[in-house]
């Protein structure tokens, strides 16, 4: 099978959509890096929501603005630092992991709270004044008090050195995190949801349309199935529940599908089977909107 290229794609996938609530959270995480070090204490800001809303992309794009530099005398400099918790790690693993992507060596048989003050101070000579922590869940690696209150202190050290503030990105379970320990909840510097556009505000709608639009531009479509007829946003919209992210998956297939059958525009068929391809990867089952009759729909838009 060949490799399917073709510049609207790539177009299409190096567009970022800058929605308000993007910008509004952006503002937030920046306004944490600022202001988020106390006297005494560094704060953390929570960043929750579902699979797929964003969180990782929002992370990414913060830390765009603020890439590592070599300064003569001083080493490598970064103002923002982003890592992940894999799946299932302990604490001395995720410690080790910041460390490597530090620039540092691991050292065999070194306690956990050696490694954690490495990391503290590696943080400091790099001039780091923000470290974001993606898939923040993965550090209760099982769902016991002991676990998360384990992960909750190893956070609070962190802050207690007040060398940067930190970003936790998670699943709605990470707040956890907080609900165990009142002594972090103390060092708390809010939480956010990352939501979808809600269809019952007008406004919201209304950004969902112009996002729609926008993608459509941007494939120069010739025909085949127009995204802003209410019909198919509707759709789009009962499929993703107004999510940027599997807006754009969706669209995308059906614009893969579409041009390998050798339609000029996007076909209904190629929009039914991107919308399966995503719900079959869904851990709830839902009925295809794009296999429901127009009656049907305007019966059950939400």
């Amino acid at each position: 099978m060949t490799e399917f290229t073709d510049d609207r794609l790539t177009r299409f996938d190096g567009t970022v959509i800058e929605t308000k609530q993007l910008r509004t959270v952006l503002d937030e995480i920046d306004l944490h890096k600022r202001f988020g070090k106390q006297h005494s204490e560094a704060q953390c800001l929570l960043l929750t929501g579902g699979a797929r809303v964003g969180k990782t992309f929002t992370l990414q794009r913060y830390m765009a603005d603020f890439p590592k530099k070599w300064v003569d005398n001083e080493g490598w400099q970064r103002p923002v630092m982003k890592t992940n918790a894999p799946i299932g790690c302990t604490l001395k693993a995720l410690s080790a992991k910041i460390l490597s992507e530090l620039g540092g060596i691991e050292k065999r048989g070194e306690r956990e709270e050696a490694q954690t003050n490495r990391v503290i101070e590696m943080l400091r000579t790099q001039k780091v004044d923000l470290l974001m922590i993606d898939e923040a869940h993965h550090m209760m690696k099982r769902n016991t008090e002991n676990v998360i209150w384990d992960a909750s202190e190893w956070l609070k050290e962190l802050l207690n050195s007040n060398v940067c503030s930190i970003v936790l990105a998670g699943l709605q379970r990470t707040v956890r995190l907080y609900e165990v320990n009142p002594q972090l909840q103390g060092r708390s510097g809010g939480m956010i949801e990352l939501t979808g556009f809600r269809w019952n505000d007008p406004e919201e709608r209304s950004e969902f349309i112009d996002v729609i639009a926008t993608l459509h531009e941007i494939l120069e479509l010739a025909g085949g199935v127009d995204l802003t007829e209410e019909r198919v946003f509707t759709r789009i919209f009962m499929l993703t529940d107004g999510h940027v992210g599997l807006i754009k998956r969706l669209i995308r297939g059906a614009f893969i599908r579409s041009i390998q059958a050798g339609d000029t525009g996007l076909s209904w068929a190629a929009l039914v089977a991107s919308a399966d391809a995503l719900i079959r990867g869904r851990s709830q089952p839902m009925q295809n909107p794009f296999r429901i009759e127009d009656q049907q729909i305007r019966m059950t838009v939400p």
